[in-house]
């Protein structure tokens, strides 16, 4: 009789731990295959309800975790992409910007400004008006 509880116990700790390492593999799977649809250049086409922006200004994701903004300030540039909806931009030398993915598609990007931590203990929250929208230019 005291085998039946001990047999229970284990029966459900390892179909819990079944069940999640499922579900954390098909995670994984969805950040990746989203992941990879966010690799190459996109144009800024608008930005905070501005749809004149500066027609040359191109971001750039690689796969390696690597950054690159033509109008960008300096420094050594990376990004996160942290899941379907959440993006870390890491500038070495200034700090980071943590954006809420709206859209990302095959053709469009838009993010909205969560975050801006500056190294330095100065952080900017964003508001619902720091959208950035982009088109692929790759």
């Amino acid at each position: 009789m005291k085998r039946l509880p001990t047999f229970l116990i284990t029966l459900i700790i390892l179909f819990a731990f079944g069940c999640g390492s499922k579900l954390e593999s098909n995670k994984s799977d969805a950040i990746t295959q989203h992941g990879d649809t966010l690799i190459g250049k996109w144009l800024l086409v608008e930005y905070a309800s501005i749809k004149s922006v500066n027609s040359n200004d191109i971001i750039t994701f690689h796969a390696e975790g690597s950054f690159y903004r033509t109008l960008n300030e300096s420094g050594e540039w990376s990004y996160k992409y942290i899941n379907p909806d959440s993006l870390i931009i890491y500038n070495k030398n200034f700090g980071e910007q943590r954006f809420r993915i709206i859209k990302l598609s095959n053709d469009s990007l838009i993010l909205q400004l969560k975050e801006n931590v500056i190294y330095g203990d100065t952080v900017y929250n964003g508001t619902f008006d720091d959208i950035e929208k982009h088109i692929r230019l790759d």
